[in-house]
């Protein structure tokens, strides 16, 4: 493929942090509205922001709760894991190359640029797109910024963790990459949807993203591009 761009998830793909994320809903919720909910329920809500959770499980303090929660997830993030390994090496590979990338998250704006931030990675990014707290509107992302880049959508990739990634790519007419490093990740479930690539190991994707690099420099050099 001619590949023009990638847009990465953040959970589960930059970095191993949706037990993090579920953790800290868990915790916001008891301190500010002194509801004890277990992990289970609160990611049968995962789609929306956090925000959005928050108000579905404590709508009288939603406020309250989604404050704790922004303080305890900026004070404890550093007591969680780093990004994956590797993960870096392949930011660094498509800069130099020149290559789109942006970030299509779930995550609410505040979250995630504290995530970003964190990680010393924000300024990879061209385009940052959280969540929304109604529900995921990561296809309208994907296409949002793809018609920035002013490229055709099936010459960017989605690099995501989750089923939902690889429907709302489709939708966008970007193609799905499914990574099972997380976790949380169940390839299982994500083969059954049919992703068209899906890598094991942050290396791998690395590997596949250099022979695709190299490939589309090929094509351009061979047509004088």
């Amino acid at each position: 493929m001619k590949l023009e761009g990638v847009i990465f998830d953040i959970d589960g793909t930059l970095c191993d942090t949706i037990p993090f994320c579920l953790e800290t809903i868990v915790a916001a919720l008891e301190e500010g509205a002194g509801k004890k909910i277990g992990k289970e329920e609160v990611l049968s809500y995962f789609g929306a922001t956090e925000e959005g959770i928050i108000k579905k499980l404590a709508p009288k303090k939603s406020q309250i709760c989604y404050d704790a929660y922004l303080r305890l997830y900026s004070e404890n993030h550093g007591n969680y894991p780093s990004m994956f390994d590797g993960i870096k090496n392949i930011l660094n590979h498509i800069k130099d190359n020149k290559i789109n990338t942006a970030v299509v998250t779930g995550k609410g704006r505040d979250s995630a640029q504290i995530t970003l931030e964190y990680y010393g990675i924000k300024d990879y990014f061209s385009y940052i797109e959280a969540g929304s707290p109604e529900g995921s509107i990561k296809a309208d992302c994907m296409s949002k910024i793809t018609s920035r880049w002013g490229i055709n959508p099936k010459n960017a990739i989605y690099i995501g963790d989750a089923t939902r990634d690889i429907i709302d790519s489709r939708t966008a007419g970007v193609t799905p990459v499914s990574v099972t490093w997380a976790s949380n990740a169940d390839k299982k479930v994500l083969s059954e949807l049919k992703p068209d690539f899906m890598f094991d190991k942050v290396s791998d994707l690395y590997d596949w993203l250099k022979s695709t690099v190299k490939s589309t420099d090929d094509i351009l050099q061979r047509t004088g591009l």
